[in-house]
């Protein structure tokens, strides 16, 4: 048979039969050999043309397979891309197996196109022309009327889609609804996009707000810079107070303002130049705290964050031995970011280890003082570590054999720039990870 346009080398000795059946045959022996020759023929206009027969059994199969839960996530992605690149002759052919409820009325859709296993076509909720927008965009990867659209109708739609997990869909829309955020509505919308989680409309209304800046990194969480306190910042804060779980504060004055963040959870001060007077209520609330680079930082007022889970010490040359067994009166404490505390020696990591023994993440990227010897105790005492950090140290091929031979929950090891461990031990290493 005569091959598709640009059909892989690998995959020619396929066609070496005379007829579509055969070829199929071929085919069904390997189902990544068929998601590539699907990709590739679907682009060849001629070949689909005159092998419709051949599509039609095709398209059947990988179905049957689909509603059978037999065939890979990875697989089910590349097969749709490959409709949606040539829909005008491979939509026709495809067959029509799921009846969905649309205004009251069966639509007939491919249940493999339709990816039904990740979402759920249930609700008769959606109106024939939403669903038709919809429709286009899971059979084609476009949605050229959208433009046509206002702004409401879009965000009716998007509500849908996400609900649906169309998640292609939600972004394409999000992207359209951008547009009509402007620094008069930015604070209404930023809300909004919380409420719906919409992480691009979210991160555009917070952008526009003046004097504070908004970011979402995970659903139900909002983080919060507060550059400077005056009566907009504060309306601003007053309304959004409820929604913010993360706050980095400018002045030491705007603690006086915290009891209002009802959820607040962690406290980025690394850009105080004061130790800020915080009160109890506030301080219990506290889980994540960030003090990187803060000449000001002193272990009794450390010790008043009694709940910390989370604490970041990077860059705080001014501490010594006199501060680190404070850590072990943090009884919750999990992570600790030691990064660029280029004071730490052999016997300071040694106070760390058993102050904070039960920790489960820990880095000391660029921690040059210690010794390959001090390194490779690290495994012995943190016993619960899932997560390390020891890029840019003086770490060796035997210190790091140590670490991950004791160490047996450890999940995450960065060691990027560390010149004595052989690129042999970083794969070995990487290879042990990657099997826990």
């Amino acid at each position: 048979m005569e091959a598709p346009a640009l059909l892989p080398k690998h995959l020619l000795p396929l066609l070496e039969v005379e007829k579509e059946i055969q070829l199929f045959q071929n085919l069904k022996r390997n189902l990544l050999h068929m998601t590539e020759f699907l990709e590739t023929a679907a682009l060849d206009q001629t070949w689909t043309m005159n092998h419709p027969d051949f599509y039609q059994t095709l398209f059947l199969y990988l179905t049957r397979r689909y509603k059978q839960g037999r065939l890979d996530r990875s697989l089910i992605s590349r097969i749709i891309l490959a409709i949606q690149s040539n829909p005008s002759m491979l939509l026709a052919i495809l067959p029509k197996d799921l009846s969905l409820n649309v205004d009251g009325k069966k639509v007939k859709v491919n249940s493999l196109l339709f990816d039904v296993q990740n979402r759920q076509w249930l609700m008769n909720d959606f109106t024939k022309e939403q669903f038709s927008i919809i429709q286009e965009y899971i059979e084609t990867g476009g949605v050229e009327r959208l433009f046509e659209k206002q702004e409401e109708s879009v965000e009716n739609l998007l509500k849908i889609v996400s609900r649906y997990g169309v998640t292609d869909l939600a972004t394409h829309l999000e992207k359209h609804l951008v547009r009509y955020i402007t620094t008069e509505n930015a604070l209404e919308k930023l809300k909004a996009a919380y409420k719906n989680n919409q992480p691009i409309l979210l991160e555009k209304a917070g952008s526009l707000i003046e004097e504070i800046t908004i970011t979402s990194e995970c659903p139900g969480h909002l983080k919060a810079r507060w550059k400077r306190v005056n009566s907009k910042s504060l309306a601003i804060f007053q309304e959004l107070s409820s929604y913010i779980t993360e706050l980095a504060l400018h002045d030491p004055s705007m603690t006086e303002y915290l009891p209002m963040f009802k959820g607040l959870q962690a406290l980025d001060l690394s850009e105080l130049t004061s130790a800020p007077n915080i009160s109890e209520e506030v301080r219990r609330k506290i889980l994540k705290l960030n003090v990187q680079a803060t000449p000001w930082l002193e272990r009794e007022w450390l010790l008043q964050f009694i709940n910390l889970q989370s604490l970041n010490l990077s860059q705080n040359p001014y501490l010594d031995y006199s501060f680190w067994s404070c850590l072990s009166s943090l009884s919750f404490l999990e992570e600790i970011d030691l990064s660029g505390n280029t004071q730490i020696d052999d016997q300071q990591l040694s106070i760390i280890l058993l102050a904070a023994a039960e920790i489960r993440m820990l880095s000391l990227e660029g921690c040059k003082q210690i010794s390959p010897e001090g390194l490779s105790t690290i495994g012995s005492h943190l016993k619960a570590l899932v997560q390390l950090n020891l890029s840019r140290t003086n770490l060796t091929d035997p210190a790091l054999a140590s670490i991950t031979s004791q160490a047996r929950r450890l999940k995450h090891l960065d060691i990027a720039k560390c010149p004595s461990v052989s690129e042999f031990t970083k794969r070995k290493v990487q290879n042990l990870l990657n099997h826990l």
